[in-house]
């Protein structure tokens, strides 16, 4: 069977077609497999993020003076506490304004050093 010029012609823009079309398959393949590992990061993080507050909130509770210092250097003015009812358990959520401003340049860097060392 003899292919004609014009059977090749038409072909041609199919081929190139096709061809498109799989790269875009090929890169829709990698752009969802990017969008799970996100979501796993994201769950990681939040993980993390989870296990640091409750680290934090244990060395507070251990250690009130210095947690109070703390506090005092961060805290830019009050901190607002108000009552809230969650089913029949009473709570208080808090708010105020934290400031790195009065902290000394020189403590920051020491424990991001410190951090960084530790792998934490």
């Amino acid at each position: 069977m003899q292919v004609t010029q014009s059977e090749q012609i038409e072909s041609t823009p199919l081929k190139t077609r096709e061809s498109r079309l799989e790269k875009l398959r090929s890169a829709l393949s990698d752009l969802e497999g990017h969008s799970r590992i996100g979501r796993l990061d994201q769950l990681r993080l939040r993980q993390t993020l989870e296990q640091r507050t409750r680290d934090w909130q244990g060395l507070a509770g251990r250690h009130v003076l210095q947690t109070r210092q703390v506090l005092g250097t961060v805290l830019d003015g009050r901190i607002a506490f108000t009552p809230r009812l969650a089913g029949e358990e009473a709570r208080y959520e808090f708010a105020g304004q934290t400031s790195l401003a009065r902290v000394p340049l020189r403590s920051v860097r020491r424990s991001l050093l410190t951090s960084a060392r530790d792998g934490s």
